[in-house]
């Protein structure tokens, strides 16, 4: 089935959802074992570096909670409005797993759907929207798994897809570098505005 044009379809149908991991105790960091993938880690349309997660010494053979390349990780918990980040997990890192506050959105065919698209479609207006809706909760709220899969998404041609990921992995970059140099320049002008401290 080829998407020539904009068509809904539900994301169970294109994508196979998988729970984090859910840890019975607190994590306690260490240097060594698993690394683990937590909803903090969220952040940018990319996860690339790994080395900063928490890990924990022990292995876990039953579960299908490990991220693989290209999958993309969704924040499954939320305060408000926009706190449904998504990423794409682009680590070539095995042995990393996703923990309970995260979902794994694997597509099921790349060829007919990016999965950049698909997190782009999350991070937008539009996505963020359509997750507050199913979303329970009062203070902190959870998207349902079932609920989840439900979600209509709207699906454009490749071409279209290819288009829209990249321009919003461009704004991001963009965002991001300004980020960096306000930081930079706020560091700046202290140094150089800061009144001299009177002996």
């Amino acid at each position: 089935m080829q998407y020539s044009l904009c068509m809904y379809v539900k994301l169970n149908e294109i994508a196979n959802l998988i729970s984090g991991y859910s840890f019975r105790s607190a994590l306690n960091s260490s240097k060594e074992g698993v690394r683990v993938l937590q909803a903090k880690d969220i952040r940018g349309s990319e996860i690339t570096d790994t080395t900063k997660m928490s890990s924990i010494e022990k292995t876990f053979s039953s579960t299908n909670s490990y991220v693989q390349e290209n999958d993309i990780l969704l924040t499954s918990r939320g305060a408000s409005f926009g706190s449904f980040p998504a990423a794409i997990f682009v680590s070539k890192e095995t042995g990393v797993i996703a923990s309970s506050s995260v979902y794994i959105l694997r597509i099921k065919d790349t060829t007919l759907v990016l999965p950049d698209y698909i997190s782009y479609y999350f991070n937008s207006f539009y996505g963020q929207k359509k997750l507050i809706e199913i979303a329970r909760g009062s203070r902190i709220k959870n998207i349902p798994l079932k609920e989840l899969a439900e979600i209509t998404i709207p699906i454009p041609s490749l071409e279209k897809q290819c288009i829209l990921a990249n321009l919003s992995h461009n704004i991001i970059q963009q965002r991001e570098l300004n980020e960096k140099r306000n930081i930079i320049l706020g560091d700046l002008s202290d140094t150089i505005f800061r009144e001299p401290q009177t002996l």
